[in-house]
Formats: C-alpha cells, structure tokens, sequence
C-alpha cells in the first residue's frame, strides 16, 4: 500500500462552507502562545479537516520497492539527478551545452537500466 493523499481533485462549495466551519469550530490554538506551537496547532487542524471533509485515497503505489528495485537501477538513477542538479547549476551556454549532453546520456542510461530489470522482473 501506498501513502495517503487528500482529494484536493474534487472540491465544491458546500465541502469549502464544511471546511471553513470545521476549522473554525477545532480551532484550538491560543494567539499568545509561541508561535511555532500555535503555527504546529493550525496545520494539525487543517490536516484533520480536510482528511474528514474532502477524505483521501491510498495514493501512490509502492512498485518502486519491488522486485526490480535493485542497487544497479539505484546508482543509475542517483547518477541521472547528480547530473541534472549540475545542468542545473550551469552558468554559461557552452557550460549548459556540455551537461546537457552528459545528462541526457545518462537518463538514456537510467531508463534503459530500468527497462530492462522491470522486463526480467515482470517475466
């Protein structure tokens, strides 16, 4: 199973009116208090109401933990995000040019890896 997600893809008015009245009626919060405790206390209610009034789904699947989630297939692709954090952080054109280059290499790389451990995986 996967992590939970808010269905934020469906609101309408009358789960806004809910809302604004659930976080109005929990608010729990006292404005003299510390900040940071009074901030924690704001978004615990909001996430509390927004679970109960708008609900949430499973979310996303965990198939990146699967069988075909293996230490080549991981260096691979934390050296695909190295990359694209460097072309990233290119400055000049001739700079960008040469990491561009490099990076698409190897995401070619990654998803080829990747392809091929999820087709022996899946077999």
């Amino acid at each position: 199973m996967g992590f939970l997600k808010v269905k934020w893809w469906n609101p309408t008015v009358e789960n806004a009116t809910k809302l604004s009245e659930n976080i109005k009626i929990e608010s729990r919060w006292i404005v003299e208090a510390d900040a940071n405790n009074m901030c924690e206390e704001m978004a615990k209610c909001i996430k509390r109401s927004v679970k109960e009034i708008l609900g949430v789904s499973k979310g996303g699947s965990d198939r990146v933990e699967g069988a075909w989630w293996r230490e080549e297939v991981k260096e691979k692709v934390k050296v695909k995000q190295e990359k694209y954090k460097v072309l990233m952080d290119s400055r000049t054109d001739e700079e960008k040019e040469a990491n561009k280059v490099q990076y698409r290499m190897t995401k070619r790389e990654a998803k080829k890896a990747v392809a091929v451990v999820k087709t022996n995986a899946y077999e």
